[in-house]
């Protein structure tokens, strides 16, 4: 079996890409953190698969001391921008279940803030940049209409 080559940042962001860091993987970070990391490589990978705020929250944790000032504040402008989206989508989500549930139209709402209460805990420790919510087919044309009638548009 071939074994697969990992950059050191790629070890790096899937030890920080966890919810609850035990001494052990503090440790892991740490070590891993102080070996030549291509900074800038590890922010847009972390970026590219929806982990920046994890990253953000294990490096703080583990090693706040070795990430380099730079860094350190793009992680944070970047974390900040994502709690302020999320806070105001789960907001909004909240406000369009209330409307639709007024208007007796069920629905479920799914990934977004939902994965990230259930899994995390934190509304802010995942990427998500719309709401999805499901809803019975013959209830599409109300849906619709009530989005219009509070200022949504269609993309499409």
């Amino acid at each position: 079996m071939e074994k697969l080559n990992f950059r050191p940042e790629d070890e790096l962001l899937l030890r920080c890409a966890q919810n609850n860091l035990n001494e052990d993987e503090i440790a892991q970070i740490r070590s891993l953190a102080c070996k030549d990391v291509d900074w800038s490589y590890l922010l847009q990978l972390s970026i590219r698969h929806g982990v920046m705020p994890l990253l953000y929250r294990s490096l703080s944790a583990a090693c706040p001391d070795l990430v380099p000032l730079p860094v350190k504040d793009q992680l944070l402008n970047l974390y900040a921008a994502n709690i302020r989206r999320n806070y105001f989508l789960t907001k909004e989500l909240f406000r369009l279940l209330d409307l639709f549930e007024s208007h007796g139209i069920k629905t479920i709402p799914y990934k977004g803030a939902v994965l990230a209460s259930a899994v995390y805990g934190d509304v802010a420790l995942r990427q998500f940049t719309d709401l999805d919510i499901v809803i019975y087919e013959e209830d599409i044309g109300k849906v619709k209409d009530l989005l219009i009638s509070y200022d949504y548009r269609p993309e499409l």
